[in-house]
C-alpha cells in the first residue's frame, strides 16, 4: 500500500497524471489528502518543505461501524418493504383483471 499524506501548509499545488502524458493540476487545502498518482519526488520535496505529511490510514471507528450497519440494516428493512409492496399491488392487479375477463 501506497504511502498517504496529508496537507499541513494552507494551499499545496500538485500535479496528478502520468509524468510522460497528460497532467491535471491539483489544488488541495489544508487537511486534504494528496491524491494518487503525484510524483515520489514531488511528495518528498513537499514533505520536506513540510507543506505536507504522511499519515497512517486509519479504519473506521466502532460508532462509524455501527452507523453503516445500521443504515445498511435500514434500507435492506426499506427495499424488503418496497418489494412487499410491489407485490402486492400486482397480485391485486392480476385479481382484478381475472374479474374483468371473468365479466365479460
Amino acid at each position: 500500500m501506497a504511502d498517504q499524506y496529508e496537507v499541513k501548509a494552507n494551499v499545496v499545488k500538485v500535479a496528478v497524471g502520468d509524468p510522460a502524458g497528460n497532467r491535471v493540476a491539483r489544488i488541495l487545502r489544508r487537511g486534504a489528502i494528496v491524491p494518487d498518482g503525484v510524483d515520489e519526488s514531488t511528495l518528498k520535496s513537499l514533505a520536506g518543505r513540510r507543506l505536507i505529511a504522511k499519515v497512517t490510514k486509519r479504519g473506521p471507528s466502532a460508532a462509524e461501524k455501527a452507523a453503516a450497519e445500521k443504515a445498511a440494516a435500514e434500507k435492506a428493512a426499506a427495499e424488503k418493504a418496497a418489494a412487499e409492496k410491489a407485490a402486492a399491488e400486482k397480485a391485486a392487479a392480476e385479481k382484478a383483471a381475472g374479474e374483468n375477463t371473468a365479466a365479460k
